[in-house]
């Protein structure tokens, strides 16, 4: 590829897991081939497994494990023999099927914040996936809410997840110096002041799966008063709509997933064995 044009960028593995680094690296230095970035998935999968119809239990894991497990492969390349890659997570969400309805649950929302916000100062790109649920690999799903990976289900309805991105799109592109792990503070060409901020709670699942937990109604939790601590600011850009408030959890669409009948298993070309996304333990 760079004796057609050296201008073309070459990467990866754009592997599961966020597996292969080492190798990657290892395999690119002794064998002087240009590697011009680290592409990788990784998914929030705790326990369990399932195919891609949906088959099977599945728990959310660590609400930090992305954010870790991207830490990690930060450091790998910081220790190789190409220190200043870039790194692209290609593929990331909290789960990795496509009828889990942690999906369509109003915490994921929080959960997209919680991991960006880890992540800003170590990958280059966080590539949610995906944007729709129109999503081929497993059929046509049956059902408006069936726990599809995407922002928008299969009409067009703006999930809980959307609406992380779409606050995100509204903050300036000027970030400010914030000590809140859980907040965005950001200033615009005018001076003006934007601040993003959310309350993520890992979900108490105990015993259950994402599939017996998230179909069912769950109340957000009232924070409490809280007022935010701004200084260094000119008085002008600062406009409170009065002194502490009561922050209240978001009144998202709250998509409870009706679960269809099992569809039939779609035939295969060539008799090609069923694709499966990477639900089990990470590689090592």
């Amino acid at each position: 590829m760079k004796s057609v044009s050296a201008s073309y960028r070459v990467g990866g593995p754009a592997s599961s897991g966020t597996g292969w680094i080492d190798k990657t690296l290892a395999y690119c230095a002794q064998n002087q081939v240009p590697l011009d970035f680290i592409s990788t998935h990784d998914y929030g999968v705790g326990e369990g497994g399932l195919d891609e119809f949906g088959q099977g239990q599945q728990k959310l894991g660590d609400p930090n494990g992305i954010a870790e497990h991207v830490a990690e492969v930060r450091a790998k390349i910081r220790a190789s023999a190409f220190p200043n890659l870039e790194l692209h997570i290609t593929e990331w969400s909290a789960s990795c099927s496509p009828h889990d309805p942690v999906h369509d649950a109003y915490q994921s929302a929080a959960y997209i914040l919680n991991t960006l916000k880890q992540t800003e100062k170590m990958a280059n790109s966080m590539s949610c996936w995906t944007f729709s649920d129109i999503f081929e690999e497993a059929g046509v799903p049956a059902t408006l809410f069936h726990g599809g990976f995407g922002l928008l289900n299969l009409q067009g309805i703006k999930k809980p997840a959307y609406f992380a991105y779409q606050y995100l799109h509204q903050l300036g592109p000027s970030e400010l110096h914030n000590t809140d792990p859980a907040s965005w503070a950001t200033t615009d060409a005018a001076g003006n002041v934007q601040v993003l901020c959310w309350n993520f709670s890992a979900p108490a699942l105990g015993p259950e799966a994402d599939q017996q937990y998230f179909v069912r109604p769950q109340p957000g939790r009232c924070w409490g008063p809280g007022a935010p601590e701004v200084a260094a600011l000119a008085p002008r850009h600062l406009r409170p709509r009065g002194g502490a408030h009561r922050l209240r959890a978001p009144r998202f669409l709250h998509g409870v997933p009706q679960n269809g009948p099992p569809r039939p298993a779609r035939p295969r070309l060539g008799g090609a064995a069923p694709r499966r996304r990477s639900c089990g333990p990470r590689p090592t």
